[in-house]
């Protein structure tokens, strides 16, 4: 608290309000657009996780993995158990797990909860069992939930408040457009080779992500 000239009381700014003040100032480059833009492709594992649920079902019940109906509330031999697997897996994620982002950096966190749901996800696709399914499901879920929290956080550190609100709207729109894609896997792939295709496909591109993300400042 410091005293103007007319006598009038004024408040300081502390260290943090005029770093953020600053950043805030600061012109959107191509080289942060270029992160911004790498920062969105969370948001596209997001909508590809969620959309392979109607995209994996033909798969799933062709390979007898699931059926499509659940003969009780718990059953887990019925396809309603993996789309609760995915949602129990964000649930935990977002709810628990999202603290260690502060603790060990959202760099880091970003680039290897990607590489988490990728390898999750290909091991997901070599199972045979309902049970097996739902767990790396499950595990998958947990580091897609982990980079949800963690991506929203790191954009908004990152990005001028200017063009905040436009980074986030490629951040959604990227979040439709894997919808987009997990579909036009299930209309190009026959039902047995969607349930291997779309895994391995999470695990490339989930890789990919993490080795550029490792690059962000």
């Amino acid at each position: 608290m410091s005293i103007s000239e007319d006598g009038r009381s004024t408040r300081t700014a502390t260290a943090a309000e005029r770093l953020t003040a600053r950043l805030d100032r600061l012109p959107m480059t191509r080289s942060l657009w270029i992160m911004a833009i790498l920062l969105t492709f969370g948001g596209f594992f997001d909508g590809y996780a969620i959309g392979l649920i109607g995209a994996l079902g033909p798969g799933l019940f062709k390979a007898k993995i699931f059926t499509p109906t659940t003969v009780s509330f718990f059953g887990l031999s019925g396809f309603a158990s993996f789309v609760a697997a995915l949602f129990a897996g964000f649930f935990v994620a977002t709810l628990l797990v999202s603290q260690i982002a502060d603790r060990f950096g959202r760099r880091a966190i970003f680039a290897y909860s990607l590489l988490w749901f990728g390898i999750a996800n290909f091991i997901m696709g070599m199972q045979t069992t309902a049970d097996g399914v739902n767990i790396w499901r499950f595990i998958s879920a947990l580091g897609v939930g982990l980079e949800l929290v963690t991506v929203d956080a790191y954009l908004s550190e990152l990005v001028p408040k200017k063009t905040r609100g436009a980074a986030f709207g490629f951040l959604q729109a990227m979040s439709a457009i894997a919808f987009l894609v997990s579909y036009f896997l299930s209309w190009q792939l026959t039902p047995t080779e969607i349930w291997a295709g779309a895994a391995e496909l999470a695990l490339r591109m989930a890789a990919t992500t993490t080795k550029r993300a490792r690059n962000l400042r």
